[in-house]
């Protein structure tokens, strides 16, 4: 069966525009998608390292938060405005400001990705203005659809698109 198969996988590319595959459509607004989308992954990424040490942090100290489950957006705004206490050892205080700053990164990295969702949002409808009206397509996925077909031929069935968009 293998050769069969390596037969069948020739014959499939040898029959195909090699010269469309040569030229990448990735110049104006997909480009700007593909940064977009990039500074999204990276500021998630931040923002769950940020909010994992932050409940690590709180699970360790007794300012009144309970942090036995999953913070919410509420008390990660109250413990951005936390003030430094004058009771407080230096290694309560220490970790309190500590706490302070994670929680006001993250709270800074949430106003940051709406911004990212609402920019996405406006490229993707300047791009393929009715793709964002269609049941279960939003501005992610939708430049997700966008930026990795930058090649004719490049999705070659549903299974190869299912396996881009995860």
């Amino acid at each position: 069966m293998d050769e069969i198969d390596a037969r069948a996988a020739a014959s499939t590319v040898l029959g195909g525009d090699v010269e469309a595959l040569l030229e990448p459509r990735a110049a104006g607004n997909r480009e700007a998608l593909r940064f977009l989308l990039n500074a999204r992954i990276i500021m998630e990424r931040q923002g769950t390292a940020d909010r994992l040490m932050l409940t690590s942090m709180l699970r360790t100290m007794d300012r009144g938060v309970d942090a036995r489950r999953a913070l919410t957006d509420g008390q990660v705004l109250h413990i951005s405005r936390w003030r430094a206490r004058r009771d407080d050892d230096l290694s309560t205080g220490i970790a309190s400001a500590e706490a302070k700053w994670l929680a006001a990164a993250i709270v800074h990295f949430r106003a940051q990705l709406k911004a990212n969702h609402r920019q996405l949002q406006e490229v993707v409808g300047i791009m393929a203005a009715g793709l964002l009206d269609l049941y279960g397509v939003g501005p992610v996925s939708a430049d997700r659809v966008l930026i990795w077909y930058s090649h004719h031929g490049r999705v070659r069935s549903e299974a190869a698109f299912a396996h881009w968009q995860g």
